[in-house]
């Protein structure tokens, strides 16, 4: 069995000043998306080859969604799951993405829908427990962490 890391997983938030709370952007795939055609998630993509694993989740969120992000953290938090169709045990590094309250979407062809759900129904909509797992990390050290710069990812690194 191998283990690898070769894919990111990456929360996307912003702050909703009405509601004065934070929400997490989800995508649906499309119904022709393989795998998992229909499944509400958080942005996940594979690190291509010379690519390190932040430089994927910006192309992937950009790709996926257009945005661009404010803020950028590193989240204390692997990912992991088995493939059974390669037989590998998956790590992935987890990022959040701040993004501002009004930037707009552009879908990819892979995904049919997005919402901004608060971060407490989450469970309602994915049902991947590294996306529920890492939505509980993001509050706890990200959101309702006063020290939270400690994981803030330094914008020289990310904005090349």
């Amino acid at each position: 069995m191998e283990y690898s890391t070769n894919t990111v997983q990456v929360h996307i938030v912003r702050f909703n000043s009405e509601l004065n709370r934070y929400e997490q952007l989800i995508l649906k795939r499309n119904i022709n998306t393989q795998p998992y055609p229909n499944l509400w998630q958080v942005i996940t993509g594979r690190i291509e080859k010379f690519e390190t694993p932040i430089e994927t989740a910006i192309r992937e969120v950009f790709e996926e969604t257009g945005l661009v992000p404010h803020r950028l953290w590193n989240l204390p938090f692997l990912a992991s799951f088995y493939n059974y169709r390669t037989n590998e045990i998956n790590f992935s590094p987890v990022f959040v993405f701040e993004v501002y309250e009004n930037s707009k979407i552009n879908l990819s062809q892979e995904h049919s829908e997005y919402k901004w759900v608060l971060l407490d129904e989450i469970n309602n909509f994915v049902i991947f427990p590294s996306h529920i797992e890492g939505t509980n990390y993001l509050k706890k050290y990200i959101l309702d962490n006063p020290n939270n710069e400690f994981f803030l990812i330094d914008e020289t690194i990310w904005k090349k």
